[in-house]
């Protein structure tokens, strides 16, 4: 049985990331700066959700409109979850807490704009550390 998870909250944003394709061919520096003024940029954003939220378990589903092949917009993914952990709204980013990720092309959007939702089991108070 599939378990029941309650949506916490969505972001729009329009911050350029790369995509897969072009994140690869960087050099690691360049790779390093692109990183982390996305990071920054996401944890300004998720700064009001700390200590709000806390979760057992997550997803993220990401909705977007952008120049890439979708397949590509999974590194706006890779990094989302990166800031979820560093602003403390998890535990960890590994199997036992991040259950998957769903990505969707969505034409309704306007171009170059992408929508994160995260979902999930949440902790109770007491069972945080």
């Amino acid at each position: 049985m599939k378990k029941k998870y309650r949506h916490a909250f969505k972001i729009a944003a329009d911050y350029p990331v790369a995509g897969l394709n072009q994140w690869a061919r960087m050099s690691k520096f360049e790779r390093h700066n692109h990183d982390a003024k996305v990071k920054l940029y996401f944890s300004l954003l998720l700064r009001p959700y700390a200590g709000v939220f806390f979760f057992k378990e997550f997803e993220i589903e990401l909705r977007a409109n952008t120049l890439h092949d979708i397949d590509n917009t999974i590194i706006i993914i890779k990094i989302f979850v990166d800031v979820i952990r560093s602003v403390g709204l998890v535990e960890n980013d590994n199997r036992k807490f991040y259950k998957g990720c769903r990505l969707l092309v969505d034409n309704s959007l306007e171009r170059k704009k992408y929508i994160i939702s995260v979902s999930g089991i949440f902790k109770k108070k007491s069972e945080r550390k």
